[in-house]
């Protein structure tokens, strides 16, 4: 069972100590209840306020399964891992992809473990993505997105992993990576 770390900011948004959250759940026996429904729940209970609901009934959600020991931190609910590393860059969305490419050119893997097949490359409006997969089944999303003007919020995840042991040795990794791509 884990305190998840992002109490504060949910009973900020949601208005309801975690204590109340708590004591909601529990009355609706959600220790025993599916993701998709707990997240529900969370949903019915702030849906009025003007906030981004849906996201923070998904926040509230996980925040209660990690307490109740249904999911671990990290921990997707069909029970994958994944781990995020992000930094804001001086620039364009199109800029920090190409760079991103640029540094990237001729890796034929992440940390030994080989890429899968080829990097598929997309964009919408503000935002640019560029994915692959992994042989060991794990996929890479990086995300770009026009924070403001001249500034880039650029943001790898790394999914489907299998273990929190995996999550802490990625997490290195990236971090590791993504500072000397920053510093090019």
């Amino acid at each position: 069972m884990v305190r998840a770390s992002n109490i504060p900011a949910i009973e900020k948004a949601t208005q309801k100590t975690w204590a109340q959250w708590l004591d909601f759940f529990n009355s609706h026996g959600a220790a025993q209840l599916s993701h998709p429904e707990i997240a529900a729940l969370a949903y019915e209970e702030i849906v009025s306020l003007p906030i981004n609901s849906g996201w923070w009934a998904q926040a509230t959600a996980i925040a209660f399964e990690q307490q109740a020991g249904l999911r671990s931190p990290g921990q997707s609910r069909r029970g994958s891992f994944a781990v995020t590393v992000s930094r804001t860059l001086v620039g364009t969305v199109d800029g920090a992809r190409d760079r991103w490419e640029t540094f990237i050119a001729d890796r034929q893997d992440f940390n030994t473990v080989p890429v899968e097949g080829e990097a598929s490359i997309s964009g919408a409006n503000e935002w640019r993505y560029w994915r692959c997969r992994l042989e060991d089944g794990s996929r890479i999303s990086v995300d770009i997105y026009q924070k403001v003007p001249e500034k880039v919020t650029f943001s790898l995840n790394h999914s489907k992993l299998e273990s929190a042991e995996k999550v802490e040795q990625w997490r290195a990794y990236w971090k590791g990576l993504l500072k000397d791509f920053v510093v090019v």
